[in-house]
């Protein structure tokens, strides 16, 4: 299926004692081509949706894009168009936004780019009035990007919400006792990220080579090949010197990354708000097999005690958007049928 793409280059809004004006916000929208939703004159219960992709930490927007194809192909054959169009945003520091070098005096720390700077990017985007009139939104956050999609709710009365549910994909959430037991465990796989991470390669004399080194090796040997080839082409950015014109290097630092392992108190606001959204919104999680990254006792703190919409499971690790991008959409779209009052009965 044919999708039309539109980009779009934004900035953050002045909020409080923190000055985002400077952070760049590159946002894109994917439409099926010839397709338009109806997004009016319908009641709230069964308007069309617009969905904000939000992806995790090291990555860009565009690995998102097979997840999106799919779920427009699954809408095409269920004969109803549901989904009026689908958004995906760079994190800070990330993709198209790292790219531009530049400088925010929100940063703090030697490249560290806080998760509620993120969130904040994320209601500016909201309130910019890019998103379709009359659409319902849903946040569709993996990992990092759960824990931003959370956050971006802070400061919001319950009751007056900007998403009508949420679907968190792995959200990088734990309880405080898990975040204490993890200090005792140096091999416990977000630890082993952490530390791993800073030693990893870095830097190609081309994308070509990247791509044959980074397909050989862990975790991107596991990735679907669609999203490996918009990993060497998104989350790569040019470093180009006079002997290496075609050299390349990650958009998103090591460095950053590593800080946003260490970012447990992010992750611990993100995992005490959430019982409250539940409360409020239909939350559904969709969680992997394999625990690498996030460990069993992790994915169950997420969800003890909440009222969840929805739990599911897809044969994965951590980086499930990565290696299972179709079995991933699927999951969606289960959720967005529970949640869709005019596919019910139906499909």
């Amino acid at each position: 299926m044919l999708l039309n793409t539109t980009k779009h280059l934004m900035f953050g809004e002045s909020t409080g004692d923190l000055i985002d004006r400077d952070i760049p916000i590159f946002v894109e929208r994917y439409k099926p081509a010839g397709v338009e939703a109806q997004t009016q004159e319908r009641d709230t219960s069964t308007a069309p949706l617009a969905l904000i992709f939000l992806h995790g930490m090291s990555l860009h927007k565009e690995t998102w894009e097979p997840t999106i194809q799919r779920l427009f192909e699954v809408q095409a054959t269920a004969g109803r168009s549901m989904i009026a169009e689908a958004w995906t945003m760079d994190l800070p520091n990330h993709g198209e936004a790292a790219a531009l070098k530049y400088v925010s005096t929100a940063v703090k720390g030697p490249g560290a780019m806080p998760a509620h700077t993120a969130a904040r990017t994320l209601r500016s985007f909201i309130a910019s009035g890019l998103i379709a009139e009359g659409t319902r939104v849903v946040t569709v956050g993996h990992s990092a990007g759960g824990v931003v999609s959370i956050l971006s709710t802070l400061g919001t009365a319950l009751d007056d919400l900007p998403y009508s549910f949420m679907i968190l994909v792995e959200p990088a959430t734990f309880s405080r006792e898990i975040s204490r037991t993890m200090l005792s465990k140096p091999l416990l796989g977000l630890n082993m990220a952490t530390e791993a991470v800073m030693k990893r390669r870095d830097t190609w004399p081309s994308r070509e080579v990247a791509r044959d080194w980074l397909r050989n090796r862990l975790p991107w040997r596991r990735w679907d090949p669609r999203i490996l080839d918009l990993f060497i082409q998104h989350g790569l950015k040019d470093l180009p010197t006079a002997g290496d014109p075609e050299r390349v290097t990650l958009a998103c630092p090591r460095e950053h990354e590593r800080q946003g392992y260490l970012a447990h108190e992010e992750m611990l606001a993100g995992h005490e708000h959430l019982a409250a959204l539940c409360e409020a919104v239909p939350v559904h999680c969709i969680f992997g097999t394999v625990h690498d990254l996030l460990s069993e006792e992790m994915q169950q703190s997420t969800i003890e005690g909440r009222r969840m919409a929805s739990i599911a499971k897809v044969e994965g690790g951590h980086l499930l958007v990565q290696e299972a991008p179709d079995a991933v959409a699927m999951s969606i779209w289960n959720a967005i049928k529970h949640e869709t009052v005019g596919l019910r009965g139906k499909l």
